[in-house]
C-alpha cells in the first residue's frame, strides 16, 4: 500500500505541475493538496487494516499454540505436557519484520525433512541449542514411528545432549574422522536397497523415522562422503529420512560439490539480524530460532528419548 500510494501521489503532483502556465495557480495548489490528502488517507487506511488483522492473527495463533501437536507448539504450550501426537512438520522459530509491527509468525517446515537444514555456523558448539530444539521436535513429530538418530559430532560439541539421546541414536557418536564414511554408507546402503524395492513393486512405507545430525562439515568429509550426503539428498526420503548439516555455508564453495550439497538445502542463520527473504514477494524478514532450554529438567521434557 505505501509503494502504491506513493508511486500514485508522484504520478498526481507531476500531472499537476505540468503545465507551466497553471503550475503556480490556486487550481494546481487545490491539485496537489487533494492528491496529498488521498496519499495520507490511503496511508492510513492500510496501516488501520494491517493493525487490525494482525491482532486479530496474534490472537488466533496464541490460541492455536494450546492445540498444535508438540514439535509445531511454542515450549510453553501445554502440548509438551500431553502424550505426543504425530505433526507433519516441525517449528524452527519465529518470523518477524521491524517494520510490519509486533506480529511473529511460526517458521515451521515439513517433517520428514524434505530438503536437509543446514545450520550456517563457524561453531557447532555455538548452536547446541539450536540442533537440542531442532532434534527435539524431530523426535516429537512422529511418536508413531520409532526414530533413530546418527550424530557425527567431530568436536563433541553436543555431549550435553548425548545422554538424553542415548535411546535412540543407531550407535554412538561419531566423533572420529575415520568413522565417518562407514556411517553415511550405512545410509546410503539403507536408501538404495529402499529404492530397489520401490521400483520392484514392493516398496513399503519407511517403518522409522531416521535423524542424521552431521556436524562440523565440511571438515574432516571425505569427497565420497559429500557424494554420499548428496545421494540422501535425493533418496533418503525412501526411508524416512531428516538431515541436518551444520557448518559453514558453502553455497559460494570452490568446491562444485559442496556447493551444490550446499544450495540445495535449507540455510538456517543463526547470526542476529541476517535476513531471510520471503520467496515469494522478496519481502526480508528476521527469524528468531527456537532454543533448547539449559535446565536438564526441561531437556529430558522436550526431548522425550527417555
Amino acid at each position: 500500500a505505501r509503494s502504491y500510494a506513493a508511486k500514485r501521489l508522484d504520478q498526481e503532483l507531476s500531472a499537476a505541475v505540468s503545465d507551466p502556465t497553471t503550475r503556480n495557480t490556486p487550481a494546481a495548489e487545490a491539485a496537489r493538496a487533494a492528491a496529498q490528502q488521498r496519499y495520507d488517507e490511503l496511508i492510513a487506511t492500510a496501516e488501520s487494516n494491517h493493525q487490525r488483522d494482525s491482532a486479530q492473527l496474534q490472537r488466533e495463533l496464541a490460541e492455536g499454540d494450546t492445540v498444535l501437536p508438540p514439535s509445531l507448539a511454542s515450549w510453553e504450550s501445554p502440548a509438551w505436557d500431553r502424550p505426543p501426537v504425530p505433526a507433519d512438520g516441525i517449528r524452527l522459530g519465529e518470523l518477524y519484520a521491524m517494520d510490519r509491527g509486533s506480529l511473529r509468525i511460526p517458521y515451521c517446515v515439513p517433517v520428514p525433512l524434505n530438503r536437509p537444514l543446514w545450520i550456517d555456523t563457524d561453531s557447532s558448539g555455538a548452536v547446541t541449542p539450536v540442533v537440542g530444539a531442532l532434534l527435539a521436535r524431530l523426535l516429537a513429530a512422529t511418536p508413531q514411528h520409532r526414530s533413530v538418530v546418527d550424530l557425527i559430532d567431530l568436536t563433541g560439541a553436543f555431549g550435553g545432549l548425548v545422554e538424553w539421546l542415548t535411546p535412540v541414536l543407531s550407535e554412538p557418536p561419531v566423533t572420529d574422522y575415520s568413522d565417518i564414511s562407514a556411517r553415511l554408507q550405512t545410509l546410503v546402503d539403507s536408501a538404495e536397497l529402499a529404492e530397489m524395492a520401490y521400483h520392484s513393486g514392493a516398496a513399503a512405507p519407511p517403518a522409522q523415522h531416521r535423524i542424521l545430525v552431521a556436524a562440523d562439515f565440511p571438515h574432516g568429509y571425505q569427497p565420497l562422503d559429500v557424494q554420499r550426503l548428496g545421494m540422501l539428498l535425493m533418496r533418503g526420503g525412501l526411508i524416512g529420512l531428516s538431515t541436518v548439516i551444520v557448518g559453514t555455508n558453502e553455497s559460494d564453495s570452490s568446491d562444485g560439490m559442496i556447493a551444490a550439497l550446499s544450495r540445495s538445502c535449507r540455510h538456517v542463520p543463526t547470526v542476529a539480524g541476517t535476513p531471510l527473504f520471503d520467496p515469494w514477494t522478496d519481502n526480508a524478514w528476521q527469524l528468531d530460532l527456537d532454543l533448547l532450554p539449559l535446565e536438564p529438567e526441561r531437556q529430558v521434557r522436550f526431548l522425550r528419548a527417555r
